[in-house]
């Protein structure tokens, strides 16, 4: 089944995020996202956005024990050749946490010369460093990454750049970056029309890329999963209203 999707700019009114949303002080019920500016730098111990992991990020449904349904549907491999994994099950976790850790992977070396190291992702009951039975750690939807001390802050703003869901400065040896459930397990073939008349300007234009970006981040992109397609049309003042 085919989706066609037009990015106009009613769309890039809207400001798509799926994480938690906080109310706002107003009576109206209104809500609003308020999480800030991100933190020049980091200090130890401070996260961000600055709520809870689990009201950020959703807590977990249940642990997901190795060779479950749940662990072979949600869970993958990461096979990224330049991520220094501690073992074999910090490979393993759900896949938009593979997508980031592999963009940020890539970003951090393109920018700094050196690789991160995962300590830590998906663990099973009975790990002796994960003791809180609520932990993202038993999805696979948290990792421990270490780089070296003065550059833990811009790996975290790098990060939260990227698009991961919440970062925190946990300790000097390794910051700690987590991600929402995996929202769409569908496959799709998708395909995307940009508006790009004049009037919509090269800002708009490229937030609909971003937003582009943001979307098919909750999909499995492959030849076997969602295929997405992108094109561009050309509308007048006439056309847009009617969308």
């Amino acid at each position: 089944m085919t989706f066609i999707f037009l990015a106009t700019l009613a769309l890039l009114a809207t400001n798509f995020h799926c994480s938690t949303a906080q109310q706002s002080d107003n009576d109206d019920g209104d809500f609003s996202f308020t999480n800030g500016a991100v933190p020049d730098p980091f200090a130890l111990h401070q996260r961000y956005p600055d709520r809870p992991e689990a009201v950020e990020c959703r807590p977990i449904r249940v642990q997901i024990p190795r060779g479950s349904r749940r662990f072979r549907q949600e869970l993958v491999t990461n096979d990224h050749s330049g991520v220094r994994f501690a073992n074999s099950d910090a490979r393993i976790m759900s896949l938009r946490l593979r997508r980031y850790v592999n963009e940020l992977a890539d970003a951090f070396h393109d920018e700094f010369g050196v690789w991160i190291a995962v300590s830590k992702a998906w663990v099973e009951d009975g790990d002796e460093e994960i003791t809180d039975p609520t932990s993202l750690h038993f999805e696979g939807r948290t990792l421990r990454v270490s780089v070296q001390v003065s550059l833990v802050s811009l790996l975290l703003q790098l990060a939260v750049e990227i698009g991961f869901d919440w970062v925190y400065y946990a300790d000097d040896n390794y910051a700690q970056l987590s991600v929402i459930p995996n929202l769409c397990d569908v496959s799709l073939d998708m395909v995307f029309m940009l508006d790009r008349s004049g009037s919509v300007g090269e800002d708009n234009f490229n937030t609909a890329i971003s937003f582009l970006s943001n979307v098919v981040g909750f999909y499995d992109i492959s030849s076997t999963g969602t295929q997405v397609n992108r094109d561009t049309v050309t509308l007048t003042h006439s056309q847009r209203n009617a969308v």
